[in-house]
């Protein structure tokens, strides 16, 4: 979702897509609305693919449906809307792939992916729990293994919805900002 986000609308700005889309008669949180929309579409499909062959080759049972649902679509409009926020800010597709991995990268290894975040050094436990993807990962462990996250599931929720919320809002507020500069 992230990619797929910074690279459209990135690539749209380029070839002048996104100024003509700007004529028609949307404000620009319907537009905003849009674009993370069919990227968070774009991530779900691949997220669908990939666990339905994943649960049964590694036999995995889903314990909470609606929960893992919930995850799996607030963490994809989040990682979405990350995308965006990462592409109102640059002019290029190879500035967007960068700053996208900039943050993915750091991302991957301080949220628990491969190693918990209870066995990191001092500073950097506070650091992953500003980070969407360590309420995504402590929500799949309730909902997919055994262990249960350190967190409550509810609560992983509700944070997961308010980097929507407020990612939605920040990219909204540069998106503006933005386009005022640009055209």
């Amino acid at each position: 979702s992230t990619s797929m986000a910074a690279i459209v609308i990135t690539f749209e700005k380029r070839i002048g897509a996104l100024e003509r889309l700007l004529l028609a008669p949307l404000n620009t949180r319907t537009i905003l609305f849009g674009k993370t929309l069919g990227s968070t579409v774009f991530g779900l499909v691949i997220t669908f693919v990939i666990t339905l062959f994943l649960i049964p080759i590694i036999g995995l049972s889903i314990h909470s449906p609606f929960s893992f649902s919930a995850i799996i679509i607030f963490s994809g409009i989040a990682f979405s809307l990350l995308g965006i926020l990462i592409s109102v800010g640059v002019k290029e597709v190879f500035e967007a792939m960068t700053m996208s991995n900039f943050f993915r990268f750091p991302m991957i290894f301080l949220c628990g992916v491969f190693f918990p975040v209870s066995v990191m050094p001092s500073p950097l436990p506070v650091l992953s729990y500003l980070l969407p993807l360590t309420y995504t990962v402590d929500g799949l462990k309730h909902c997919l293994l055994k262990e249960k996250g350190r967190i409550p599931l509810s609560l992983d929720l509700v944070i997961l919805l308010g980097f929507v919320f407020f990612l939605f809002g920040l990219s909204l507020f540069i998106f503006k900002r933005r386009i005022r500069q640009e055209f």
